[in-house]
């Protein structure tokens, strides 16, 4: 759900595309569901299973060790890949729902703005712990976890201010001390197919 609902959605389209078949879940209880255009709850017709919550995070993802990728938002998240959606500076903000639990047997992918209110030190109060948190996403850069740590990998041309121009900006934006992979890939801007494919799924927030 939230920011990293299109990013999941698209992927299933590109993959589909590849002849690559993974399977959707929302954790309150749809598992095998196909994108619908505009639509973020999943269309009733194109699901393959409608069940619980306990079913999904109990049996689908911990029964699958390995074989599950979790893609989520959160409040805060820090170079540990620790996240944080429950407390921020004595404020209350939504809760883990569904987070902790597939943060705790699947794969993690966080996805989030580059901000420094976003990407922190060290997080308020920890939801969900980052052991298994693989990457963050933002719209700048790319931080992979390596020796436990996130580091820059990749970033995204999108301004032409070139590799140093944007490492830099995104320097400024963190709220942590950015280490650099040994590498980091310039990676170019999106096509507009892609930017295209974005648009169909999700019009309203995307125009």
């Amino acid at each position: 759900a939230g920011l990293s609902e299109v990013p999941a959605t698209a992927a299933w389209v590109m993959l589909e595309e590849q002849g690559v078949q993974v399977d959707l879940v929302m954790g309150h209880g749809y598992y095998g569901f196909q994108p619908v255009s505009g639509r973020s709850e999943p269309d009733p017709t194109t699901v393959m299973n409608i069940t619980d919550a306990p079913t999904i995070y109990g049996t689908y993802m911990a029964g699958r060790p390995g074989k599950m990728l979790a893609m989520l938002g959160a409040g805060q998240v820090d170079r540990f890949g620790n996240m944080n959606s429950t407390l921020i500076k004595g404020q209350i903000l939504s809760g883990s729902g569904g987070s902790n639990d597939a943060a705790s047997t699947c794969d993690v992918l966080v996805v989030t703005r580059l901000s420094p209110r976003k990407l922190v030190d060290k997080v308020d109060f920890i939801t969900c712990a980052g052991t298994r948190v693989q990457a963050v996403v933002t719209e700048r850069g790319l931080f992979e976890k390596h020796d436990g740590l996130l580091v820059l990998t990749r970033v995204l041309d999108a301004d032409e201010l070139g590799l140093s121009g944007q490492i830099e900006k995104i320097r400024k934006s963190c709220g942590w001390a950015v280490e650099l992979a040994p590498q980091v890939e310039l990676e170019a801007a999106p096509t507009e197919t892609e930017l295209g494919l974005i648009r169909k799924l999700m019009p309203s927030r995307y125009d």
